[in-house]
C-alpha cells in the first residue's frame, strides 16, 4: 500500500509572499507581493516591496495599470503585462513559465493559486507524496472526492483514512499542471490550506538560491566546475520524495527532505536511539494531519548529511505513534543550504 506522509507546523495562517531574483544589467524583474483594491505591493529588481496605486509609475519605469482578482496589469517597457500572484516577470526573458517564492517568517514557501480554476492557498511541501488537503476545502472547491480510491495514510500522529483522486488542474503563478494526483482526508480539516506535494513538485525544476525558491518547467542551470562548495545530490525514491541518511551525535538515521517542516523533527524512539534527554527541552505541541501531538523543542549540536555539516540546528521531538523511524529534515536545516532540483535529482549545497 502506498502511504503519504503529511506534516504541518504552521503557527499562523498562510501568507502569500513572493520575491524576485536579481535582474540583469538591462532587465527589469517585477513580482507581485500583495494585491488590494486599486493598489499592488510589488518587488522590483529584488528590492524592498513598495505600494503602487493604479496609474502610478515607479522610479524603475514600471506602471500599475489596474488590479483585478488575483492579478495586476502593469506597463513594462511600453507593453502591458498581466501578472498573477507569485508569477515572476523579467523583461527580455518573457517565457513566464516560472514562479519565484520567498519564505514566510517560519521559513515556509507559501503561495496563492488555483485548483480546477478555483482559488486555494498552498504550502510547498517536499515531505508530502501528493498534493493533499481536507474534505472541507474539497467541498468548497466542488470536488467529488468520495468517488476516489479509499486509502490509509501515515502521519506523524498515526494513520488517517482518506481518498486518492486526480485533479483536473493545479496552478500557481503562471504554472499550470493537469491531471495531478491528490489525497483528501478529514484529518486535514484543522486548517484550510493545501500541501503542494511531490505529485506536483516532482514535475518541476526547483532551485533554491539564498532565500528564494524558483519553480520552473525548465531544467535549472547546472553548477559550474569551479563551485568547490560541499554538496550532496539525492535521487528521488519510488514515491517521488527525497530520502537521506543524516548523522546526529555520531548515529546515522533515515530522514526525508521536508520543506513543509519548520524544524528538523524526530519521534521519541529516534531521540532515544540518539541518547537525547529531550524532555529537558521546551514543551509544546506540534500540529499534524491527524491532530496535535505533544513535542519538545531543543537544539542539536550538529547534523551531517553527506559532506555537509551544520551546527546549532533547531529541532523538535514528538511523542505519539511516530513516523516509522524516519525523521524530517525541515527548514531549520534546509534554509541554510541551497537546493536545486533537476529531473529526478535534488542537490543540496552548503552556503558559505
Amino acid at each position: 500500500m502506498r502511504r503519504n506522509r503529511w506534516w504541518t507546523r504552521l503557527s499562523k495562517p498562510f501568507l502569500a509572499c513572493f520575491a524576485c531574483a536579481s535582474s540583469g544589467a538591462l532587465a527589469i524583474d517585477v513580482n507581485v507581493v500583495g494585491l488590494f483594491p486599486g493598489k499592488a505591493l510589488v518587488s522590483i529588481d529584488g528590492g524592498q516591496p513598495k505600494t503602487l496605486s493604479a496609474g502610478q509609475l515607479s522610479p524603475e519605469g514600471v506602471k500599475l495599470v489596474s488590479v483585478t482578482g488575483d492579478s495586476a496589469t502593469f506597463e513594462i517597457d511600453g507593453r502591458q503585462r498581466k501578472l498573477q500572484l507569485g508569477k515572476a516577470f523579467r523583461s527580455g526573458n518573457d517565457d513566464g513559465d516560472s514562479v519565484v517564492l520567498a519564505p514566510d517568517a517560519s521559513g515556509h514557501y507559501v503561495t496563492v493559486g488555483a485548483i480546477n480554476g478555483k482559488t486555494a492557498r498552498f504550502l510547498v511541501d517536499t515531505g508530502a507524496t501528493t498534493v493533499a488537503f481536507g474534505t472541507n476545502l474539497a467541498n468548497q472547491l466542488g470536488i467529488a472526492y468520495r468517488n476516489g480510491r479509499p486509502e490509509k495514510f501515515g502521519t506523524a500522529n498515526g494513520q488517517i483514512t482518506g481518498y486518492v483522486i486526480t485533479l483536473d488542474s493545479v496552478r500557481i503563478g503562471g504554472l499550470t499542471l493537469n491531471q495531478v494526483e491528490a489525497a483528501i482526508s478529514e484529518g486535514m480539516n484543522k486548517w484550510d490550506g493545501v500541501l503542494l506535494g511531490m505529485s506536483f513538485m516532482g514535475r518541476l525544476s526547483m532551485q533554491r538560491d539564498g532565500q528564494t525558491l524558483r519553480l520552473s518547467r525548465r531544467a535549472g542551470a547546472p553548477q559550474t566546475a569551479s563551485d568547490a562548495r560541499e554538496k550532496l545530490t539525492l535521487t528521488e525514491t519510488r514515491n517521488g520524495m527525497f530520502a537521506v541518511q543524516a548523522k546526529i551525535n555520531g548515529v546515522a538515521l533515515p530522514f526525508l527532505v521536508d520543506t513543509g517542516a519548520t524544524v528538523v523533527s524526530l519521534d521519541a524512539a529516534q531521540a532515544q536511539i540518539l541518547g537525547l534527554d529531550y524532555q529537558k527541552g521546551m514543551p509544546g505541541w506540534s500540529n499534524t494531519a491527524n491532530g496535535p501531538v505533544r513535542s519538545w523543542r531543543l537544539k542539536l549540536d550538529s547534523i551531517t548529511v553527506g559532506p555537509i555539516t551544520l551546527y546549532g540546528i533547531d529541532a523538535s521531538v514528538r511523542e505519539g505513534p511516530g513516523t516509522g523511524g524516519v525523521g524530517l529534515l525541515g527548514m531549520s536545516f534546509l534554509s541554510r543550504v541551497e537546493m536545486q532540483r533537476n529531473g529526478e535529482t535534488l542537490t543540496l549545497t552548503k552556503r558559505f
